[in-house]
């Protein structure tokens, strides 16, 4: 069972820093029902030391070395960081008024459970396309649009992205979503030199590169190793939605529900009165008549989850360092 995080988690982070220190690379067995009473859910107390390791890496916990070789349970940096720049980007856009639209996708099938197309397995994501998935946006303003595809692929994606959405925005907007692989890879395809010069010229036609059929294969592959240098850190729909003066926002590691748009499912997966003999309708139909009011609300919740995140990681990131200065001076005398 994937651990579950209460409303106390500066107290739960600082138990960690003071609870879980290890000597060495060695893990010792550490009293942890103060921990588990606090993090995990009842029915998984009792967990043995290497489980509970598991779920914490489940959520982004893991050893990191910080000094003489002593590991430290805590939450990966990279994860803090990751956290900590969407918070103060998303806090500038607010400030600024520039609209904010929403983009997800669900799973729709007569089990309802509405559920995302991937999972997280500890660091890695997983996709689960095998039926009829629903891309969908909102904004403040309520439902933008949406379309049901099958077994979806990521260009399915960028394609409902630019041909369909892009076109309905307002001037300078922000899209925010998640890192569902459906959403576009970091990395454009590879292509080597032996690949036939038909095959580069369609790499460079997905990538919309400009290119003649008069080149060369030694030319087309010198253009493309050239625009390979910019392109491996920015997926391809976050340029072209760059491209068209917008701009774009990835949900967090750990924090994809900072997003009004899990509200509003977890209240369809309570509503009675979806149609199982038209059930692509019937969703529509609710997304539609959520009134406008409500979408305000729920992007109220989220700014204030925000806010109290940006607390809690000062906070955090405050008992750390303390914790670092004792444990520093702890060295130095011992030595």
């Amino acid at each position: 069972m994937e651990p579950i995080i209460k409303a106390d988690l500066e107290n739960i982070i600082i138990n960690l820093l003071q609870k879980c220190q290890l000597e060495g690379e060695t893990p010792m067995q550490i009293p942890l029902e103060d921990v588990e009473r606090r993090i995990l859910e009842p029915s998984t107390r009792g967990m043995n030391y290497y489980h509970f390791i598991h779920n914490m890496n489940m959520i982004g916990i893991d050893h990191q070395t910080i000094i003489n070789g002593k590991m430290l349970l805590m939450e990966d940096p990279k994860i803090t960081f990751e956290r900590s720049l969407f918070l103060n980007k998303m806090k500038k856009i607010r400030q600024s008024d520039l609209m904010i639209y929403y983009v997800s996708e669900r799973i729709i099938d007569d089990k309802c459970n509405f559920e995302k197309p991937w999972v997280r397995n500890c660091k890695t994501l997983k996709l689960f396309t095998n039926g009829h998935v629903f891309f969908h946006a909102i904004s403040k303003q309520g439902f933008m649009n949406g379309i049901f595809c099958y077994t979806p692929t990521e260009y399915d994606f960028y394609k409902w992205i630019v041909d369909i959405l892009l076109p309905s925005l307002k001037t300078e907007s922000v899209i925010v979503f998640d890192n569902s692989p459906l959403h576009g890879t970091s990395k454009p395809n590879k292509i080597s030199m032996f690949d036939t010069k038909d095959e580069m010229r369609k790499w460079l036609r997905e990538n919309n590169i400009p290119h003649t059929n008069s080149m060369k294969k030694s030319e087309l592959y010198r253009l493309i190793e050239n625009c390979m240098c910019s392109m491996n850190t920015v997926p391809q729909v976050d340029r072209v939605i760059k491209a068209n003066g917008h701009h774009v926002v990835r949900l967090p590691t750990h924090f994809e529900d900072l997003s009004p748009i899990d509200q509003i499912w977890q209240d369809i997966k309570k509503f009675q009165s979806l149609s199982q003999a038209d059930l692509h309708n019937s969703i529509l139909k609710y997304f539609l008549e959520i009134p406008t009011v409500v979408y305000t609300q729920l992007y109220d919740k989220v700014v204030k989850k925000e806010n109290t995140l940006i607390e809690l990681d000062d906070k955090i990131e405050h008992a750390l360092d303390e914790f670092l200065k004792e444990l520093k001076i702890t060295e130095i005398v011992l030595e």
